[in-house]
């Protein structure tokens, strides 16, 4: 089976990779989502989410390096490729990132053996080669109408079974389609998937939840961590905005279903307008979790507020926004009508002070 080798992924992250990932999908069919997956699947032999550098030589010797030189030629990369089905420009977008990333090294090409020792997680694998198209596809952005690779991203994104755990899939999805519909109006099919919402007082609770794993009334520094693990999606320790938005909006992958202006105004009250983060983390690193501790009843508090604090900055989101316009009845007939966040805003409403809508 052909496969993909492990320099790509790379490319995206620049960091140490991580050991622990998710096991590849089954994916029928010939699409673009198929073939990354067949790709990433061909290199992980023990399927265990993990792969090993002693994989990735194996598959680059077995696969590619076919005059057994120990160099892989851009002629000896391309065809097993594109007889999977890629475009020949998504062949040799793959061939320069693994080339310009393999280090010092006598081979003209990609070396075979010896170009890395780290493992890398399946998942960032899978995320490095959609990233790799979608900055192919953005550097001539007619290719969206004219490479087939280019035309399918929108779908491969969508695929939950991919995306849920992709980076370069949400930051397709939250920073680059929704810029580029009025252009190139099918890339809304990228959109409709990762914006079901459920309604707010179901999402917010889920959100709570999903914090008070144990339910015992008070966050532990170990359940914001693992909360913050598992919205990770470039495994770099850092919480970005765009890891933010993924958690916040996309219910059907587990995320909480609340909207994505609720998640920029979250993600800005934690990071405290740029306070937190620093050079190597714009957002918000791991080290802040990890004497974290809050009761429950604090967190739902300040979410709330931070909720409050934006529907009253910009009044017309109690009509526009699905969050807003259900505060009200969230903080009267739902079990946070007893919070001091909620019997703030109802006290406010009530003397005219704040808005609503129903």
């Amino acid at each position: 089976m052909t496969s993909f080798p492990l320099f790509l992924a790379t490319l995206c992250v620049g960091v140490p990779l991580m050991v622990v990932g998710q096991a590849v999908p089954e994916i029928d069919g010939n699409s673009l989502t198929s073939r990354i997956v067949r790709l990433v699947k061909g290199i992980d032999g023990n399927q265990n989410g993990v792969i090993e550098p002693c994989e990735v030589e194996d598959d680059l010797f077995s696969h590619y390096d076919t005059d057994r030189d120990g160099c892989v030629s851009l002629g000896e990369w391309r065809p097993p490729l594109t007889k999977l089905g890629f475009t020949q420009d998504t062949a040799d977008v793959m061939f320069s990132g693994a080339k310009n990333i393999s280090g010092p090294t006598t081979c003209t090409g990609v070396p075979t053996f010896g170009s890395t020792e780290d493992q890398v997680s399946a998942s960032l694998m899978l995320s490095a080669l959609v990233e790799a198209i979608v900055g192919m596809c953005e550097q001539d952005m007619d290719r969206y109408r004219t490479n087939s690779d280019c035309r399918q991203i929108p779908l491969t994104c969508q695929f939950s079974r991919i995306a849920c755990y992709n980076y370069a899939c949400a930051d397709f999805v939250f920073n680059k389609a929704a810029a580029r519909v009025g252009v190139f109006p099918y890339l809304a099919a990228a959109t409709p998937r990762w914006s079901k919402w459920a309604p707010f007082t179901d999402a917010f609770t889920k959100f709570v939840h999903f914090h008070d794993r144990d339910g015992n009334g008070e966050i532990s520094s170990w359940e914001f961590l693992q909360v913050a693990q598992s919205e990770d999606l470039n495994e770099d320790k850092c919480l970005d905005q765009t890891e933010f938005l993924a958690a916040f909006v996309r219910a059907q992958c587990g995320g909480y279903g609340l909207t994505e202006e609720t998640a920029v105004a979250t993600f800005r009250m934690l990071r405290g307008n740029g306070t937190v983060g620093g050079p190597s983390c714009d957002g918000l690193p791991f080290s802040m979790f990890e004497k974290l501790t809050l009761k429950t009843s604090d967190f739902i508090d300040n979410n709330l507020m931070t909720l409050i604090n934006m529907c009253e900055a910009d009044r017309q989101l109690y009509t526009e926004n699905r969050d807003c316009s259900h505060l009200l009845v969230t903080c009267t007939t739902s079990r946070y009508s007893h919070s001091r966040a909620c019997r703030y805003y109802v006290d406010m409403v009530t003397q005219g002070l704040f808005s609503f809508d129903y």
